[in-house]
């Protein structure tokens, strides 16, 4: 059985936390070991369902999540209706 957009809010509501700033919107944050390009070991990532105004993020906006402002690396479309979020802490 496939996920809905309903159920994809409701665990984003049971489980999120509140991102702000170039787009509102809930994720689950986490910190994942990562290996792309130049960057290796744990970053910060947020899985979010992908639909607006996540969809219309684009790299480079700036967003807090816990009071810390990151700005967007990367969006990952997994063409299942959520997405990833390839985050860093700006300075």
């Amino acid at each position: 059985m496939l996920e809905t957009a309903a159920d994809r809010a409701a665990y984003l509501a049971d489980f999120g936390v509140s991102v702000t700033g170039a787009a509102n919107f809930n994720a689950i944050f986490n910190h994942e070991y990562v290996d792309f390009g130049e960057v290796v070991g744990k970053k910060p990532l947020l899985t979010a369902a992908y639909v607006s105004p996540v969809s219309t993020l684009a790299n480079g906006a700036v967003i807090t999540v816990n009071s810390t402002p990151y700005q967007v690396i990367r969006i990952e479309d997994d063409s299942t209706g959520w997405c990833s979020i390839f985050i860093e802490k700006t300075l």
